[in-house]
């Protein structure tokens, strides 16, 4: 288990996805990447094991090979992804399961793809441990075809932020470092 004395910071998929494939790519911003595994490594932020397991799953990528973000997530430092095989993690689970369930709002559809995901896993781990989800998902009150990650937080008084907002309250600027 990670020290979480420090610990304030959660990371979802769409975290790493979306840096990866729009604004943070690793050959334009490599920084960013260092800057995770600095913060990590300074006890601030981690992610969870279910989180890897998506970045790791090449079954629904149209790329024969893996990227460069799978190669990231595998060579990751040991504890980067968190074990949600706590007690405390799996009791909070079925609570966000239980929830997600039996919310009239939600589609079948919605709820089974939530179970399958890791968001549920996120979640849980977020409200076990106190900790401040970082997602690029927002809330979404109306939304029937699936569960926002901030909509169950809300239920659970989970905080949750986007990446910018993390990025800002670790104090991380990214400048250049040489000029041409």
């Amino acid at each position: 288990m990670t020290n979480q004395a420090n610990l304030q910071f959660v990371l979802d998929a769409n975290v790493f996805i979306t840096a990866h494939r729009n604004y943070y790519p690793f050959d334009l911003c490599p920084g960013f990447w260092e800057c995770l595994i600095r913060h990590f490594l300074g006890g601030k932020l981690l992610s969870i094991d279910k989180v890897r397991d998506e970045l790791l799953d090449t079954s629904k990528s149209e790329d024969e090979e893996p990227d460069a973000l799978y190669s990231w997530a595998k060579d990751s430092p040991e504890g980067l992804f968190a074990s949600s095989s706590d007690q405390a993690v799996v009791n909070a689970f079925g609570d966000v399961i239980a929830w997600v369930r039996h919310h009239p709002q939600f589609s079948r559809g919605a709820k089974d793809d939530f179970a399958r995901k890791a968001d549920g896993w996120l979640v849980a781990y977020a409200k076990a441990f106190d900790l401040t989800i970082v997602t690029q998902e927002v809330s979404n009150p109306d939304i029937k075809s699936r569960v926002p990650i901030p909509n169950v937080c809300n239920h659970f008084n989970v905080d949750y932020l986007n990446t910018f907002d993390m990025l800002r309250q670790l104090d991380i600027r990214f400048e250049l470092a040489s000029s041409p």
